[in-house]
Order: C-alpha cells, then sequence, then structure tokens
C-alpha cells in the first residue's frame, strides 16, 4: 500500500538491503532514520567510500528529490556520503529546523511514560542536533532529563542520594531503578485498592443509587410528554458536595444534619421545580434552628433492695444519649463462697467497675454461676494508609454497647485522615472521675474510616469516627459500623457474622492458595536442561563413590602373551590372502561386469534416459513456515 502520510517514512527489508526512503517531507527525524539505516547497510555489506552515495541514490522515491539528483548527478557521485547528507540537509530541512528541533527538545516532559523511555527519546531529539551548535552535551544532557522528570520521581531521587552520582550512565541506570521501584509500589496499592472496591461492589450490588428514574421502552410513549416536561436535578457543584460532608448530609436527599446516608436514605431525591441550591447561609441558619441534645443519666429508684449496675461512661449525642454500661451478670458475681467486700477488676482497658449495691445472693450451682471475666472481642484488620505507603493492621475492638465508633488520636494522625468538625462537640463523662471531681472530655473532630480483613475477602462500608485521646484501643467498633454493615454478634460462640456474605470478622476462612501456573514451553525446557545437568552431576558423584568403594576389588588383567598375538596376526594374514585370490577368480569370471570404464567418446550414441540437473547458478530462495507465537522461544531455543 503506499504511503498515505505526507511525511516521508524510511523502509528496509533487510540489512542486506539498501534502505528506502519513500515519498513525502522529510523531517529530521525521518534525515536521522535514512542515514542510520545507510551507515547500517554499508556496514552489513563492507560497501567501499567511493560506491556509498551510488548504492542509495535509487532508494529515494520522492519525484523531487530524484529531480534534484538528476541536475546534478555527476557531481553527487563523486562525493562522499558524510559530504552528500550534509548537501541534503541543505537542501530539504527548514531554515530553522535547528531552533525547532531545540524548543521541542527544552519542552519534553516524562508524562506517563517510565523513566527508561523519556530519557531514550530526550537522548534521540539531541542525537538529531548532532554537528550543530544545539547540541547538549553530556552535563547539560542530564539537566534537561532531571528537570522533565516527574515531581514524584525527583522527589524519591533526591531523598536516595541519586543526585550525587556523578558519572552520566550510571545515574541513568540508577534512576531507572527508582522509578521502576516507585512504578512497582504504585501499581501494589492499585491492585490493593482494586481489590477492595470490587469487593466492596460484589458484596453491595445495589448499594450505588441513580440520580436517574428507571424506564422501559414499552412505557416510552406514553410517558413521552411528561419526560419532555420534567425539569431534572442539576449535578452536584463541589462546594455543595464539601458542605454535606462537612455537616453529616445526605447526597440524595440533599438535607444537612441527618442521621443516614445516600445509601440507607428513605426521604427521595428533592423536588426539582422547588430545588435551591446547598449554600454556607443555609447551612449556618439549621445550624440555628437544630435542637440542642442533652445526655442524661436515669436516677436509681430510693428503695434500697432494687439493685442497681454500675455506669462505666456516659455519652450522648443530638439525636440519643445513651448510658454506656456493661452487663451486671457478667462482670460483677455475689455467690455463697464469691462474697467480698474488695473491688472486682476487669480486665478490659475501658473501665474500672467498683462493687456496689450488688443483687442477692445468687442461689445456683456452682457450675450455673457465669464468669468473672471474659475476653473482648478484637478483629484484626487492616486499613489504607498514607498515599504510597502500605496498609496498616491494628487490632479494632468490639464492643456493641457503644453508640458511636471512635478512633485514637495517634491513628488518625499516622493514617493522615481528613479531619472534619462536629457540629456540635461531643462530651463524654467518666463514670469513676478521680479525687471525687467529674472529669468531661469535649470530642469535636470526625473522620471517614474505612476497614477489611487482612486476607482481603471482606471489607466493611464506609463509617464515621470520632477522634478521642488516649483510647485504650486504636479502633473502637460500635453500634453505626455494626448496624451498618449487618454484623450479627453471637457471644457464646465468639463470632461476629455478616449477614449478607456469611463471613465471619472473628474466625475468617484460610486464605486459598493460589493455583500454580503452567510453565511456558521455554521454561519448560530450560527447567529440564537444569535438571539434566544436576543428574549428570549426581550420577557422576555416584560413579565416584562406588569407583572408591570397588577399586581394591578389581581382578587382576594377565599380561600379555606374544606367542598367541603372533599366531592371531598370521591367522588374520592368511585370510586376507584367501579373500584376495577369491576376488581375483569372481572378477575373471564376470569379467564383462568389473572391466574398465571406457572413455567418454567411445560410450555409445544411444540415449535410454535423461537426468536433468538442477542449474548450478540458481539461488536457493528461503521460505519460512507460520508456527504459534508460544513456541517461538521453543523454537529459537531447539535449533
Amino acid at each position: 500500500m503506499a504511503n498515505q502520510s505526507k511525511f516521508a517514512t524510511v523502509e528496509q527489508d533487510s540489512p542486506s538491503r539498501p534502505p528506502i526512503l519513500t515519498a513525502g517531507d522529510v523531517t529530521p527525524a525521518v534525515m536521522r532514520s535514512f542515514e542510520m539505516a545507510c551507515f547500517g547497510y554499508f556496514e552489513h555489506k563492507d560497501i567501499t567510500e567511493d560506491k556509498q552515495v551510488r548504492k542509495i541514490l535509487a532508494g529515494m522515491q520522492d519525484t523531487r528529490i530524484q529531480d534534484w539528483i538528476s541536475v546534478d548527478r555527476d557531481h553527487f557521485l563523486g562525493l562522499s556520503f558524510a559530504n552528500f547528507m550534509t548537501e541534503f540537509h541543505a537542501g530539504y530541512l527548514p531554515e530553522d529546523w535547528e531552533a525547532i528541533t531545540h524548543i521541542e527538545l527544552l519542552a519534553m516532559t516524562q508524562g506517563d511514560a517510565t523513566f527508561w523511555d523519556f530519557a531514550i527519546h530526550v537522548q534521540a531529539k539531541n542525537s538529531l542536533l548532532r554537528d550543530t551548535d544545539s547540541h547538549l552535551p553530556e552535563d547539560k544532557l542530564r539537566h534537561r532529563i532531571e528537570s522533565g522528570m516527574s515531581q514524584k520521581l525527583a522527589l524519591r531521587c533526591r531523598l536516595d542520594k541519586t543526585t550525587a552520582i556523578k558519572d552520566f550512565k550510571q545515574w541513568l541506570n540508577e534512576s531507572k531503578r527508582v522509578d521502576d521501584l516507585v512504578r512497582a509500589e504504585r501499581a501494589d496499592f492499585e491492585a490493593l485498592t482494586k481489590t477492595t472496591r470490587d469487593s466492596y461492589r460484589r458484596n453491595n450490588t445495589f448499594a450505588e443509587l441513580s440520580r436517574r428514574a428507571n424506564t422501559t421502552s414499552a412505557s416510552a410513549p406514553a410517558t413521552s410528554a411528561f419526560s419532555a416536561s420534567r425539569i431534572s436535578l442539576p449535578k452536584l457543584t463541589q462546594t455543595e458536595r464539601t458542605l454535606l460532608f462537612d455537616n453529616e448530609g445526605c447526597l440524595k436527599c440533599c438535607r444537612v444534619f441527618v442521621n443516614h446516608q445516600s445509601t440507607a436514605c428513605t426521604n427521595g431525591f428533592p423536588d426539582a421545580s422547588t430545588y435551591k441550591p446547598l449554600t454556607q447561609d443555609l447551612v449556618d441558619l439549621f445550624k440555628k434552628r437544630a435542637k440542642k441534645g442533652v445526655a442524661s443519666v436515669m436516677t436509681a429508684n430510693n428503695d434500697t433492695n432494687a439493685s442497681t449496675q454500675p455506669i462505666a461512661v456516659v455519652m450522648g449525642t443530638s439525636a440519643n444519649p445513651v448510658a454506656y454500661m456493661p452487663a451486671n451478670a457478667s462482670n460483677v458475681v455475689e455467690g455463697d463462697s464469691l462474697d467480698s467486700d474488695s473491688s472486682v477488676v476487669s480486665p478490659s482497658p475501658i473501665a474500672h467497675i467498683t462493687q456496689q449495691n450488688l443483687s442477692p445472693t445468687l442461689k445456683a450451682s456452682v457450675d450455673d454461676i457465669a464468669p468473672l471475666t471474659v475476653p473482648h472481642l478484637f478483629w484484626q484488620c487492616s486499613t489504607s494508609g498514607p498515599v504510597n505507603c502500605p496498609p496498616v493492621t491494628i487490632s479494632a475492638l468490639i464492643d456493641h454497647g457503644a453508640h458511636v465508633v471512635l478512633i485514637s488520636d495517634d491513628l488518625a494522625t499516622s493514617l493522615d485522615l481528613k479531619r472534619r468538625q462536629l457540629h456540635k462537640q461531643l462530651p463524654v463523662e467518666m463514670a469513676i472521675p478521680g479525687s471525687g471531681a467529674k472529669h468531661v472530655v469535649q470530642l469535636t473532630e470526625w473522620v471517614k474510616l474505612s476497614l477489611y480483613d487482612v486476607s482481603n475477602l471482606w471489607s466493611s462500608k464506609t463509617v464515621r469516627a470520632v477522634i478521642a485521646p488516649s483510647l485504650c484501643a486504636p479502633v473502637i467498633l460500635g453500634l453505626p459500623f455494626l448496624s451498618h454493615n449487618n454484623i450479627v454478634i453471637d457471644h457464646a460462640a465468639r463470632t461476629a457474622i455478616d449477614k449478607t456474605t456469611g463471613f465471619d470478622l472473628l474466625n475468617p476462612p484460610p486464605v486459598p492458595t493460589p493455583k500454580a501456573r503452567k510453565p511456558r514451553l521455554k521454561e519448560f525446557f530450560l527447567q529440564l536442561k537444569e535438571d539434566r545437568a544436576l543428574m549428570l552431576a549426581e550420577l557422576k558423584l555416584v560413579c565416584h563413590e562406588h569407583y572408591l568403594i570397588n577399586r581394591r576389588h578389581f581382578e587382576d588383567v594377565r599380561p600379555p602373551e606374544p606367542v598367541a598375538a603372533m599366531r592371531q596376526r598370521i591367522e588374520q594374514l592368511t585370510a586376507i590372502e584367501q579373500l584376495n585370490r577369491l576376488s581375483d577368480v569372481v572378477k575373471t569370471k564376470y569379467s564383462d561386469v568389473f572391466e574398465a570404464i571406457p572413455h567418454l567418446n567411445e560410450l555409445p550414441s544411444d540415449v535410454y534416459c535423461r537426468i536433468k540437473l538442477k542449474d548450478a547458478t540458481k539461488t536457493i530462495t528461503s521460505r519460512s513456515y507460520a508456527t504459534p507465537r508460544k513456541y517461538k522461544e521453543a523454537w529459537s531455543t531447539l535449533i
């Protein structure tokens, strides 16, 4: 097919054939490619300098170049190849090609390409300016490559002290190693993110809501008039999204200060005809109208016989004040043989519970009495760390009695999570204050938190975690996490199972072993070659051991006997003489067969058959045969 581009190209079937410059405009890159192809052809065919120009003139197919050559053909044939290329440059390259190429060289950046490809492109572009004033020497070329590399790679090279290397090629190789390392870390992080996202989508197929109504083709004609008059909701702007995220809003109903998210919203989309964009003034107005939540604790009955339970922590929000307290039956036990006036210390680091107003003596056997303490439910999970950092594994405390999800201040800082302000501070009061004075801590910030199993078999939905200082565990997973992810806890079996997928957080299944990859044919032959070498080495070792063991048990060889050897030789000579005599008898008997071959001129002229020989001057044409690509490496190894 003819070249459809307006620019010329260089074609060459093999190094043994002269290169062809197709018709079209000649660029500096094409000129350089044609020159390098000519050099390769000259070296392969070992062409002398006085014949080099003559050999490549026929390969220039552009009519303009052919006319230019035909005007002064004898002059060009007398030039050397270097002088011919100089006149070729002057005749068919723009006058300012050097300045344009220099500007393109200075504007090159790495972008999404690898560092090695970018460095090769810069060096190739610089090679076009060879033997010109704009050609960059090695030190300036290094500065050009450093200024064009990506910011992440430049920062990593400075941290790894790569810039201190003086040798240019060594610096290129070291920078390539750093770039490969950065790309490998990025690929691992993206693979982990994709796996987590795919797992979340498989477990929550209908979690993402659509902003459009579902219609069918059958009802389309009947509702065409309504669809034409229906006003579509405008897309949320970045400002509106920020206001909704920072003020506990819902992306579906576009309301602020609500206790649900878009996945569980039952209000529906707002009316497009009366919809007003969300602004900071509207948010401030809603804040003033919002009711203030009060955290309350019910007073105990004045009856001294009534039993009361110790309160560990009192937490309250604007919607649901709750008193967090441990179950008395599983933490404090009183019996006939267990009465004590001393304090009972729980192994949990959350609260220190003191025995007060205990219930009456339990009338039960010792076997029916609950244990004094039960280990907490800790979930070994992982969460994403900062950018370009591996995931962080933590032990999260599962507490179905907590009405809020808490995260320690140190963990939120190490994960570099975005902190958001609560629209109202969350007070936390210790149940057992020190020195008789109440100690209230105001929690003011929250972050978004998403956890997943260390084996990447299950991932949670995103929840809001309130930042708490000096927390006993890195994360406390309360009721919002358990209800939002449909977690059912069985305290006796010590399980926490997701109702949707059946995954047990506390007892995860073993990670399936990946199926071994079938080796390629080339790898099989290489492994076979290595096994053969090992087999030969082992065989030599075993044979040498047998030799060392049995070398003292060899039989003695008798010395040679001269008389017997002479007799054997005489018998051989006698047999040869008899055969020669028999040969003479046969030749004499069949003399017509064994007579000498006559001269060519004495041969008969009658031809009974003719054997046509191949032309000895004819060139043998090679032919290639198709073969599957997967056997290409194996054939190259075998042949």
